[in-house]
């Protein structure tokens, strides 16, 4: 996945909604069109899958968002690498893998607070996920003639990549974002992950999927530490004392 081009189609989406809301007639009601237009970054992402159960690697994840009214339009971005390595005690055999790649988010969340004077949120809403990504698995497993697991046996290695593997979910997530100052907000948002559907070249089974985390349940939870940039698109009608 190239991020750039996923930058550009996310952001050409949310300037052609602004423009088409921004110019549409009115029938008796005025349609609102957009009051602000939010750019963000998770800034606990480059750390957390350094440090979580031993991984390494840096990822990056920025959003984007068009809030209209008491809606908010928001597509996500990310990309990175992982890196897992670790040795089995039992057989004393070690395994690495890895994955390179990015995923997005697209959804709309619903704002549960009136309209404030400093454009503060708490909202909920719905996203549908994809990843794309490739991977790299290096082992050793111990086999017997009888194809079971041995640890006085050979060790047969196994060196194995794919590309293009493919991965989509949905996620129905919750969170607030505060002004601090000025333009800047700061947000957390929890996701609850479900759905995943994974599409492999079939060598083997996707360890760690990009955006998504451990291919071992059906669904999962994750949480976003975000710091936002909103550029207001409309003067704030509401009184600063209200």
């Amino acid at each position: 996945m190239n991020p750039l081009l996923t930058w550009r189609y996310i952001c050409s989406v949310f300037l052609c909604w602004g423009i088409l809301l921004s110019s549409a007639p009115t029938w008796g009601k005025p349609f609102p069109g957009p009051t602000g237009i939010q750019v963000s970054g998770d800034i606990l992402r480059p750390f957390k899958s350094k440090y979580k159960y031993g991984s390494e690697g840096t990822q990056w994840e920025y959003s984007w968002a068009i809030d209209i009214a008491s809606y908010v339009l928001e597509g996500d971005v990310g990309w990175g690498h992982i890196h897992w390595e670790g040795r089995d005690a039992k057989t004393d055999t070690l395994s690495s893998y890895t994955s390179d790649g990015g995923y997005f988010r697209l959804g709309l969340n619903y704002n549960l607070l009136p309209d404030t004077p400093d454009k503060n949120m708490a909202f909920l809403g719905f996203r549908y996920a994809g990843s794309r990504f490739k991977d790299h698995l290096v082992s050793q497993i111990l086999y017997n003639s009888e194809g079971r697991i041995k640890n006085h046996d050979t060790p047969i290695a196994i060196d194995s990549q794919q590309n293009g593997v493919r991965a989509r979910w949905f996620e129905v997530v919750a969170g607030t974002k505060v002004k601090v100052w000025k333009w800047i907000y700061v947000g957390g948002t929890v996701r609850y992950k479900f759905g995943l559907h994974v599409k492999y070249p079939g060598s083997y089974i996707p360890y760690d999927v990009m955006g998504w985390g451990f291919n071992d349940a059906k669904h999962t939870l994750g949480f976003n530490l975000y710091l936002s940039l909103r550029i207001p698109l409309a003067r704030n009608a509401t009184p600063n004392n209200p």
